[in-house]
């Protein structure tokens, strides 16, 4: 998976051997621990692997 910054170019990119919500809850935590001091939206793409992520508000 990956985060592209629009501004600068910056990525923050973590490789997994599948996608699922567990996956996609890792790369959250991972992208949150990189970048904890700043604020951000994550716009997701139409793909389909994106629809069978169940999104959990904790």
């Amino acid at each position: 998976m990956d985060t592209i910054e629009a501004k600068t170019g910056e990525s923050f990119f973590y490789e997994f051997s599948h996608l699922d919500t567990v996956c996609m809850e890792k790369y959250l935590e991972l992208f949150a621990e990189k970048y904890s001091d700043d604020l951000h939206i994550i716009k997701l793409d139409n793909g389909l692997s994106k629809s069978k992520f169940k999104y959990v508000n904790s």
